[in-house]
């Protein structure tokens, strides 16, 4: 690794600019692609997490309404533990 250092402190500075600047481009490409990746995985999560909030709270609304049938409740009952 030494060698290398050497070897590219051996060439004129300008090189030596436009290959850090080079460097610094393609990290700044690659950190864009690992922000852009992550922000689609957890835009997606958290989508899902609300959608799966406001189904959760329409039937808990629904549960505490006054209704008749006990077959319609215990629908709701159960629709609270399926997953979206």
């Amino acid at each position: 690794m030494s060698e290398l250092m050497d070897a590219v402190m051996k060439w004129p500075i300008i090189v030596q600019g436009a290959l850090g600047s080079g460097l610094f481009w393609i990290i700044l490409l690659l950190g864009q692609k690992i922000v852009d990746k992550a922000s689609d995985a957890y835009s997606h999560k958290s989508k899902k997490a609300r959608i799966s909030w406001l189904i959760s709270s329409q039937f808990k609304f629904a549960l505490g309404t006054p209704i008749r049938e006990h077959d319609v409740k215990a629908h709701f009952f159960l629709f609270l533990f399926i997953e979206v």
